[in-house]
């Protein structure tokens, strides 16, 4: 696959005798995500994704929104920048691509269409906490995902619709990468999209999308 040679990460792998293939879903699931569910910025493109974490799953949904809606894709490292992170293939082969330091660039955080939080801020241990950096101002009509989805509503997506954004929490991706991997292990043709209308429908929609 070759989202899997540009990641250089698997989540799902397929066991076919003695065969054994690596798939990103991740990345496939953003890709049809953003397409499905129609994230767009007044119904235009996207011209600018930022994605706040620079790990696994950042670089995932990064690539996957490359490959889509956006015209630039910045990830925001929370940690120094590695050497790894220059030789990534991601970024050699897609120039729309780039990994910045999170430190001193809050100043142009606001002209995000598209902003992804990848970190574990806003989830679990951590749901007290915010990516979006104290005193910054978020942008007001722009689209805002947070991948955590436990609580419905973090903290980052309540200032993000208070601020007057489109919000989706984590379960809309969960969806639709877990379709794609249950597609390959079964040959079954289930799409993320019917997964996301059933837990809707079961009344898990908390903050799946503000833009329906």
């Amino acid at each position: 696959q070759k989202e899997v040679e540009l990641l250089g990460a698997v989540n799902t792998i397929h066991f076919d005798g003695k065969l054994r293939r690596g798939y990103n879903t991740d990345c496939t699931g953003m890709q049809k995500l953003v397409v499905d569910q129609k994230i767009d910025y007044d119904q235009e493109l996207i011209r600018h994704t930022y994605v706040i974490g620079a790990g696994p799953a950042g670089r995932a949904v990064a690539l996957g929104c490359s490959g889509t809606v956006t015209s630039v894709v910045q990830i925001y490292s929370r940690t120094t920048i590695h050497p790894w992170m220059d030789n990534w293939p991601g970024i050699r082969y897609l120039p729309a691509v780039s990994i910045c330091d999170y430190a001193g660039s809050e100043d142009s955080w606001y002209q995000g269409d598209l902003i992804i939080n990848a970190t574990p801020l806003g989830g679990g241990e951590h749901a007290h906490e915010s990516p979006w950096p104290q005193g910054t101002p978020l942008p007001t009509h722009s689209w805002v995902i947070d991948l955590n989805y436990h609580p419905h509503v973090s903290r980052f997506l309540h200032d993000a619709k208070k601020a007057g954004n489109k919000t989706m929490n984590g379960l809309g991706l969960l969806c639709y990468q877990a379709a794609d991997s249950f597609n390959i292990w079964t040959g079954s043709d289930v799409t993320g999209k019917e997964l996301l209308d059933y837990l809707i429908a079961e009344g898990h929609d908390a903050a799946l999308s503000d833009g329906r």
